[in-house]
């Protein structure tokens, strides 16, 4: 099972992923679920062996296209469309069981091109659409969760952020989907997070992912604060014991004159 969510930034574009991963529903291990070719990153929910033999020919082919072609995100979808069609119909040539719908699976691409970032989902059944007016798409067993916590956040402007603001969305959306439905649609382990501000993508470290949590509590601390001092007959009224502080790493730096 998965959760990964894609966004655009005002000032780049940023993918990422809960680390669980089932073997026969049975044990649980970490996993890698994004990866990068050619300035695009990957994110694939669904058979595992799928996705070997999809990112196999993505890393074979996909990064010669590109030099060669120079394609748009139109180009780049008919490119990958083609490429992932011998590949779903192979596993379902010679898939055994009672459900076909455990072999199809949805591959998430983020990337640039001349016009901007763009989101673009395939899904299992090689159908290809964009996401860039949204600014956020989600796919995974974890997805409609992650919608619900989008909704929750729509007040902070969410389609019209920064790379850093995002940064925490990000990381609270998928704690808070692996908090809340972890044991029913195997959501969990850790959060990967991958970044671009200009041409590729960007693994955040554990340092970086530690930062980013603690940012994310005071965000909720925050809340926390307005909500109280909604309640309150004081208008002046603080709490003493909880002061709302964010480290410099995460500070918004003003824009240049």
């Amino acid at each position: 099972m998965t959760l990964i969510v894609g966004f655009i930034a005002e000032d780049g574009a940023l993918i990422a992923s809960d680390s669980e991963a089932s073997e026969s529903g049975h044990s649980r291990y970490d996993v890698e679920k994004i990866w990068t070719i050619g300035g695009l990153a990957f994110g694939y929910s669904g058979s595992g062996a799928t996705r070997q033999n999809l990112q196999h020919i993505l890393e074979t082919n996909l990064e010669t296209y590109i030099d060669a072609n120079k394609p748009d995100r139109w180009g780049l979808k008919d490119y990958l469309v083609s490429l992932m069609q011998p590949i779903i119909q192979s596993a379902y040539a010679n898939y055994v069981g009672p459900n076909y719908m455990q072999i199809a699976g949805t591959l998430l691409v983020v990337g640039k091109d001349d016009n901007g970032c763009f989101l673009l989902e395939i899904d299992a059944n090689n159908t290809a659409t964009f996401y860039d007016e949204r600014r956020f798409h989600a796919i995974g067993s974890g997805s409609p969760a992650a919608y619900a916590v989008y909704s929750l956040i729509e007040n902070y402007d969410s389609k019209h952020q920064s790379i850093e603001q995002l940064k925490l969305v990000s990381h609270r959306m998928l704690d808070s989907c692996i908090n809340v439905i972890a044991g029913s649609s195997g959501v969990g382990g850790n959060i990967d997070i991958w970044l671009s501000q200009d041409e590729e993508f960007l693994k955040l470290d554990a340092g970086a992912i530690e930062l980013i949590r603690y940012g994310v509590d005071q965000w909720k601390l925050s809340e926390k604060e307005t909500l109280d001092k909604l309640y309150s007959s004081d208008d002046q009224a603080t709490l003493e014991d909880d002061t709302v502080t964010m480290p410099d790493e995460l500070q918004l730096q003003p824009e240049e004159s």
